[in-house]
């Protein structure tokens, strides 16, 4: 599927980077965790998301549930995420987001609509760690741009 967002790149492609004999598959995983928080602060920084500790980030769905995904993604975002309970998924934001434009109430009556659960905050000194991981990640990207479109381009599979 390539990227979506904040890059528009239907030809970019997955990379691990980094890897040693040292690494098992534990470390994949938590890898490709990792990665949808890089992924999530780079369109926070693009969209102009400031962190003012005043606003964290609402978490819903199944990946909500998963305590080390959540901290994965307070870490790296340096935001606090709040957990929506009840199972609430996309058709919650978009029911919301709905009625929103047509007029019939604001963001901040958003309280109404959902019930929270856990808040899980970062932790400033893996917030620091991954602030440096993070300028490698959006550096990576226009490093080998022009060789995932190639690869893309060869691909049997797309």
């Amino acid at each position: 599927m390539g990227e979506r967002c904040p890059i528009w790149d239907h030809k970019a492609r997955g990379v691990l980077l980094g890897l040693t004999l040292r690494h098992s598959g534990a470390h994949v995983y938590r890898a490709i965790l990792e990665s949808v928080g890089y992924g999530m602060k780079h369109m926070m920084e693009d969209y102009g998301f400031v962190p003012d500790g005043r606003h964290g980030c609402r978490l819903v769905g199944g990946g909500s549930a998963s305590k080390l995904w959540v901290q994965i993604l307070a870490d790296i975002t340096g935001v606090s995420m709040e957990c929506v309970s009840e199972g609430i998924e996309a058709p919650f934001g978009s029911a919301f987001l709905a009625g929103y434009s047509a007029g019939i109430h604001g963001f901040e009556d958003i309280g109404a609509w959902e019930h929270r659960g856990r808040t899980v905050e970062p932790d400033p000194e893996k917030t620091r760690i991954y602030q440096e991981y993070f300028e490698i990640y959006k550096n990576l990207y226009y490093s080998i741009k022009e060789d995932m479109h190639k690869i893309a381009d060869l691909s049997l599979i797309n």
